[in-house]
């Protein structure tokens, strides 16, 4: 996949295509033009001239000519991307080039069918990848035949077959009983036992607490406003700001922790430089189960072990959710076998008192 293609221009044999929107439907046309910096800059200014004889009325027959390559219709769909946030374009484009680009590269997008992606991805199934992973992998693809779809190129996309066929795994929580937790801060280092203490008492995202100030956190809340994701900050997964409250635990942490001069990060790793990624925190968890014998489970699961500890308590649901920045079908949807349980035993305490 070419890396420095400008938006509105792709490689098609050497020679420059051009492409852009009328009317909501995507245009394309191969000029006689070799496909060099000097020609993309010359094909740039065909391109805006066609936009603008179309904005005074002024249209051409376009002759598309042959289809697009599933490499250049990827490369349009990382452009669109691009204009959203980095960290979904990079995870996105990682995929692509890992599965899709290899097999479908070259491939004309009107020649692919099902039965080509279902031969790709069972090499994909071979690596024993979960299922959230494999349906990843497909929606990736399935948006580069999507943006055909709408350019006019094909009328249905082939991926929508094979990712009927990838089951949806539905994970149960598994949250750490407070003893455990207690256990697994103690076990580890002075840094993280903060990261994992706002985590655990705050039910935060791993790259919302690396990307923490001290600016942030004022009058016992943190109000969360960023996510940090392949050293790349941008908003929270939902886009949504919130007000998180601040248990007295996490603030005398905070308050007893020494304050690193040159950085403003609550959270900073052992040189004292903010993290880039929230990896290195699940492998120093996992180090910690290890060490105490705590039975092992997905580092994620302190984020669950946050709203269990509160829905126990009795907090609201709808409560929990905008603590934890979800809305709250997404909230009842995961966290209802533990909101079922505390009903449960809440309606039988009712039934038993009854004369």
């Amino acid at each position: 996949m070419a890396t420095k293609n400008e938006a509105g221009v792709t490689e098609h044999r050497g020679r420059c295509r051009i492409y852009w929107n009328e009317n909501g439907k995507q245009k394309f046309k191969v000029l006689d033009i070799p496909y060099s910096r000097a020609g993309i800059e010359k094909a740039l200014r065909v391109r805006g001239q066609l936009i603008k004889d179309f904005k005074h009325g002024i249209t051409e027959e376009i002759n598309r000519g042959p289809s697009p390559t599933f490499g250049e219709l990827a490369q349009q769909r990382l452009d669109i991307l691009g204009r959203g946030k980095p960290s979904a374009r990079k995870s996105t484009k990682s995929r692509l080039n890992n599965y899709w680009m290899p097999v479908f590269d070259k491939w004309p997008i009107t020649q692919i069918r099902y039965s080509d992606i279902q031969a790709m991805m069972q090499k994909v199934y071979r690596k024993n990848l979960s299922n959230k992973t494999m349906k990843e992998i497909l929606t990736d693809g399935s948006g580069v035949f999507e943006l055909a779809i709408k350019s006019q190129w094909i009328n249905e996309n082939p991926t929508k077959l094979v990712n009927k066929e990838i089951k949806t795994e539905k994970k149960e929580i598994d949250p750490f009983t407070h003893e455990e937790m207690n256990l697994l801060l103690k076990a580890l280092p002075d840094n993280l036992r903060l990261f994992y203490l706002i985590r655990y008492y705050c039910g935060m995202r791993p790259g919302e607490v690396i990307a923490l100030r001290h600016s942030d956190y004022r009058d016992g809340h943190f109000r969360v406003t960023r996510n940090r994701v392949y050293n790349v900050e941008g908003t929270t997964k939902t886009g949504n700001e919130r007000l998180v409250p601040v248990h007295p635990i996490v603030q005398k942490a905070i308050t007893d922790a020494p304050r690193v001069l040159h950085s403003d990060h609550i959270v900073n790793n052992q040189y004292g430089q903010p993290f880039t990624s929230s990896n290195n925190t699940g492998r120093a968890l996992v180090r910690a189960m290890e060490l105490t014998g705590v039975r092992y489970r997905d580092p994620y699961n302190v984020r669950h072990s946050c709203a269990a500890r509160m829905l126990e308590a009795g907090c609201l649901p709808s409560w929990c959710a905008n603590v934890l920045g979800h809305s709250i079908e997404t909230f009842y949807r995961v966290y209802a076998s533990i909101i079922n349980r505390a009903k449960i035993e809440e309606q039988s305490q009712i039934w038993a008192s009854m004369d």
